[in-house]
């Protein structure tokens, strides 16, 4: 078997100063192409390099008035998208795109004032029992997805 010890290997050869080097520039830039990428993938939890312009958006959006009794959520997010779109300096407002609400048979009751879009979309999805995730161009609205207990983790 060929190896090497201290740069030299076991065959007698030597490897030329610059062929060490080179190995370790590319090891040390695909770790920093790895730390440098975590962030726009989502990795460690963290917000979403790519989605930091709509979340800002999101939050600086303010709705004057909710004012919803016993209405289903889907009837609410529009409601949001337009008057996202009419409060949005650019005139675009926020997208929605929604997976699976077909058997959501709750409504939301919700009377607020003054509050950020991102806040009015947490509320309602707590309501309606749904979850959301924003991504580049628009907010994932879903069904909560059960949380595994440690006894049913235990099971498998």
């Amino acid at each position: 078997t060929q190896g090497s010890v201290g740069g030299v290997p076991s065959n007698g050869h030597s490897y030329p100063a610059n062929q060490k080097s080179t190995w370790s520039s590319i090891i040390l830039a695909f770790a920093l192409a790895i730390l440098v990428s975590a962030p726009l993938f989502g990795a460690g939890g963290k917000e979403n390099l790519w989605n930091k312009a709509l979340t800002k958006k999101l939050k600086t959006i303010k709705i004057d008035k909710l004012d919803f009794e016993e209405t289903k959520p889907l009837a609410v997010f529009k409601y949001l998208r337009l008057r996202s779109k009419a409060l949005d300096p650019t005139g675009k407002g926020v997208n929605f795109i929604f997976k699976h609400l077909s058997k959501n048979k709750t409504v939301v009751t919700l009377k607020m004032e003054n509050v950020p879009l991102y806040s009015a979309i947490k509320y309602v999805c707590m309501v309606a029992n749904l979850e959301f995730k924003v991504e580049e161009y628009a907010v994932i609205i879903q069904p909560k997805r059960a949380k595994k207990t440690k006894k049913a983790k235990k099971r498998k």
